[in-house]
């Protein structure tokens, strides 16, 4: 009979998932690494720790829709913990996402005090700097990737099923809706229209249980949906080799959407913003001195990384002997099979009566990029960001062109191909 290690205290154990988190590029789960006591929490218990809890949570709905049902298209709404699980989720889905412990339940202490990520080799990692998902049958996160960083999430109580599909896969991202650090894709999991979905491949499919410990890489798309009832937490891992560029790669954007948002009205506003974005903080950044300043001090970060000759990490660079040395407490997610791939897209489908419902109609927005076309910003204004800079590296110079072309402009027009764009010019 095997002994369970006591993570917690095993500080070879810990240094050995810390590395093989920092250096392994594929998601993986960890099973019964953690000993948080909210495991052990029934439905009751959290009822009567979160019942006087006001929450704001998105409620959306069980229908057909063709495009995603995005953060601006569903209704927000306030109440206490357990009004919140009185919503029908027959017609309903109620989802209290991306709440920042660190200014939700802070007085709580029974779930404040329980979160570490200690015991997967993170212990700087606490509830302070760690998210509470939870929501009911149906919940879910269109699909999108993170720009920033590595994602850790352990789920607490019910199911949730995560699709995962690696960074190179043409997932039709999009940037609007706009949220800072996250890149959408067009393609609906919840009520998926096949006919969408063809040459997609590399999918990995994960159903995590009360207990695990989901690793998601840096820049892996994902799509997550709760089965039932369901709660988990959550903590983004910063990434000191990939950081720095993103965050390059974000002001341009963010300077953009700024342009943008001087220009519109508050009915494009909606479709443009995600609800989540703090447009105080966005009007407050969108500046093109706060941008630049952001600009110079990840140029600075990336050039003396440079000069430090710091490598991007390899496939699965000296991970194979953690991975066989605990293949009791890691699973490594398999891709899913054509078939297997089909029956879950048809699966979703059979869902819903029909693909023509009301529901389409209220959520298309297929024609929503019109708005802004006029709006794009003339080319001086992404040549005065480079001579800003004031820095001789032409590479440098045409890494901003690039971003700009192939990147943001890409993403704000829907995956239009950047080819069809006038490349801008340098010699100004």
């Amino acid at each position: 009979m095997s002994v369970k290690r006591k993570y917690n205290d095993c500080s070879g154990v810990q240094e050995d998932f810390r590395y093989l988190i920092e250096n392994y590029n594929q998601p993986i789960v960890f099973k019964n690494v953690l000993n948080w006591h909210i495991l052990s929490w029934r439905l009751q218990d959290w009822k009567n720790v979160l019942k006087n809890e006001i929450i704001k949570y998105r409620v959306g709905k069980w229908t057909y829709t063709e495009n995603p049902q995005w953060d601006n298209k569903t209704e927000i709404r306030s109440s206490t913990f357990n009004e919140f699980l009185e919503i029908d989720d027959i017609e309903n889905w109620g989802y209290c996402d991306y709440k920042h412990l660190v200014e939700h339940f802070k007085d709580v202490d029974e779930i404040q005090n329980c979160i570490s990520w200690k015991s997967v080799g993170f212990p700087e990692y606490t509830a302070k700097e760690s998210t509470i998902w939870f929501g009911t049958k149906g919940a879910h996160t269109p699909c999108h990737k993170d720009t920033y960083g590595y994602n850790l999430v352990a789920q607490i109580y019910g199911r949730k099923r995560w699709l995962l599909f690696p960074p190179n896969q043409n997932l039709q991202p999009t940037r609007i809706p706009y949220e800072e650090s996250s890149i959408f894709s067009k393609l609906n999991f919840f009520s998926p229209n096949k006919s969408k979905f063809n040459d997609l491949n590399n999918c990995k499919m994960i159903i995590l249980e009360p207990g695990d410990v989901l690793f998601v890489p840096h820049n892996w798309w994902h799509y997550v949906e709760n089965l039932e009832f369901a709660i988990s937490v959550n903590t983004w891992l910063k990434s000191p080799v990939y950081d720095d560029e993103k965050q390059f790669d974000e002001a341009i954007v963010q300077f953009i959407i700024g342009r943008f948002c001087k220009e519109i009205g508050e009915p494009q506003k909606k479709i443009l913003i995600n609800p989540s974005t703090d447009m105080k903080l966005l009007e407050e950044q969108m500046g093109l001195n706060n941008s630049l300043q952001i600009l110079d001090v990840c140029r600075r970060k990336i050039a003396l990384k440079s000069k430090k000759k710091v490598e991007k990490i390899n496939e699965n660079i000296d991970c194979n002997h953690i991975l066989e040395k605990y293949s009791e407490e890691i699973v490594l997610l398999k891709d899913l099979d054509v078939k297997d791939f089909d029956e879950f897209l048809t699966s979703q489908s059979a869902r819903f009566v029909s693909s023509t419902t009301v529901g389409e109609e209220e959520n298309s927005d297929g024609n929503d990029d019109f708005l802004f076309k006029s709006l794009l910003p003339p080319p001086p204004a992404i040549i005065c960001i480079c001579l800003r800079m004031k820095n001789d590296d032409l590479s440098f110079f045409q890494k901003i062109q690039t971003i700009c072309v192939s990147n943001t402009f890409n993403y704000l027009f829907h995956g239009k191909a950047p080819g069809k764009l006038t490349p801008l010019s340098l010699n100004h």
